[in-house]
């Protein structure tokens, strides 16, 4: 009985076995009949996010390969040699039978998926036929074609953006030759696409600006970008407008800066309406500081009188009334500044001058005078510089101020200047509330206000700080900030050393 058994055993493993052979039999004839295994495993290997099966007409697997086996959940140590209806993965047999029948009746096509896990597919259904034009089996070809998707919903997005945004978008070559135009770059300037595209830019930059193209494009080429600068185009009519250009390279797949991209808006009204701003305010400081020079001469007489006869009661009220008259007429020059500024008529008069005297004469002005701020000069005498004598004061002036007003509970002010490097640092320091690092970024544009309970009784129009920052940008300077919440800030700038006398 152990020798039937045994026997038994025997055979229904070698049928097994021919089992095995029979199926690697056909699967050989069906390579020898559609061409070498190897091919597609090159091309599966050779394809970055594919899957490649081929399957024979029995819908039996003969090939799996690619990237993409595992993701798809395929084994093909399992499944080659099986048929599809009897295996497992992330595609049930029911949804994919049709699909593979077609392939076997002879039929090519190409379908699209996209899998739970929101990754796009395009699956190339392949009928394989042998010398005879039989079809012997078919070719699947998966591919993950989800980057291209998302580019391309990207790309459709943005062709959306600039069809239909109100500014100007322009693409140029580094040569300054457009190649792009859109809609809104027709209305702005005039001219049609069709005008435009193989054009150079300067058939838009008016005679006197030409040489901002150059300048533009040497920052490009060293990769910065350009970002609202402001200058003057020409239309097709010959009118000027004006324009903020925020210009930025195009880079290659390597990095290389191919062209550029160019988006112009156009700001003409703005302008227009910030001039007759500006014409206003200039108007009404003009208007203020004539009636209030005559107030501050009065001021003056009666403190002469007072002081002559010895009056301290009213001495001490017109000493605080003179104070109060000094900051209106250094509020109505700000504003006067402000308005020449931006019409670009704000003139410096450049000349030595000595720096401890300029300081002596501003702590002397009574509005400096606090019992709760005592005031440290730490600024050697023999220091010259060149520049505005008056506009340095003023820039002074607004430092100082600025430290008494944001010093409520009192405490410390410094001003220093050291000599380093034939350089002249000066410094205005104080203990005060201090600004945190979030504001700072801000602190210096116009108008710009600190957003405090602290400080919420200090008045003022955000202007000083924007004065101090344009007023040392014509000097070729520019102001920095150090500071702590709660310890107070130092606000410093440097000077070229003209002389130093010890």
């Amino acid at each position: 009985m152990g020798n039937i058994n045994d026997i038994e055993k025997r055979l229904a493993e070698l049928e097994k076995e021919n089992e095995a052979l029979r199926i690697r039999n056909e699967a050989l004839t069906l390579e020898n009949n559609l061409g070498s295994e190897r091919i597609f495993k090159s091309i599966a290997l050779n394809i970055p996010k594919s899957l490649i099966i081929v399957f024979d007409k029995n819908q039996r697997m003969v090939m799996i390969e690619g990237e993409l086996m595992q993701r798809l959940g395929f084994d093909s140590s399992i499944f080659i040699g099986k048929p599809t209806e009897q295996l497992t993965y992330s595609a049930p047999y029911e949804t994919t039978a049709d699909l593979y029948n077609r392939v076997l009746q002879g039929e090519k096509f190409t379908i699209e998926r996209r899998s739970d896990a929101g990754q796009d597919y395009i699956v190339h259904f392949v009928p394989l036929t042998n010398d005879e034009q039989v079809v012997e089996g078919g070719l699947m070809i998966a591919l993950d074609v989800s980057d291209v998707k998302i580019a391309e919903e990207k790309s459709a997005k943005l062709a959306a953006i600039i069809e239909s945004t109100d500014d100007a978008i322009v693409s140029k070559t580094l040569e300054s030759i457009i190649t792009s135009w859109n809609p809104s770059a027709e209305r702005t300037f005039g001219y049609t696409a069709e005008e435009m595209i193989g054009e150079s830019i300067l058939k838009i930059i008016p005679d006197d600006r030409k040489h901002e193209e150059t300048i533009i494009l040497s920052r490009l080429k060293n990769g910065e970008r350009v970002e609202h600068f402001e200058t003057v185009r020409q239309r097709k009519d010959g009118g000027l407008i004006d324009v903020s250009l925020s210009i930025s390279p195009i880079l290659d797949e390597k990095g290389t800066i191919i062209g550029l991209s160019k988006i112009a808006r156009d700001i003409t009204e703005r302008k227009q309406e910030q001039q007759r701003k500006n014409d206003f305010v200039a108007i009404v400081s003009h208007e203020l500081k004539t009636p209030l020079t005559s107030i501050t001469g009065y001021i003056q007489l009666l403190l002469a009188k007072a002081r002559k006869e010895g009056n301290d009661g009213n001495l001490n009220i017109l000493v605080r009334a003179e104070s109060q008259a000094k900051r209106m007429a250094i509020m109505i020059q700000d504003f006067l500044d402000l308005a020449k500024m931006e019409e670009g008529k704000l003139v410096m008069k450049f000349e030595p001058f000595e720096l401890r005297p300029l300081i002596n004469d501003i702590i002397a002005d009574p509005q400096f005078d606090s019992p709760y701020h005592p005031l440290s000069i730490e600024v050697p005498e023999g220091i010259h510089l060149n520049g505005d004598r008056l506009k340095i004061g003023q820039v002074l002036i607004n430092l100082l101020g600025n430290a008494i007003k944001y010093s409520p509970d009192g405490g410390k002010i410094t001003i220093s200047a050291k000599v380093e490097n034939h350089q002249v640092n000066i410094a205005v320091s104080d203990e005060g509330v201090g600004v945190s690092p979030l504001h700072q970024k801000r602190l210096f544009d116009r108008f710009y206000r600190v957003n405090d309970d602290r400080i919420k009784s200090v008045s003022g129009f955000g202007l000083g700080l924007y004065l101090v920052s344009e007023i040392l940008r014509y000097h070729d300077s520019h102001i920095q900030i150090q500071s702590e919440e709660g310890v107070g800030s130092t606000f410093s700038f440097s000077l070229p050393l003209v002389d130093y006398l010890i």
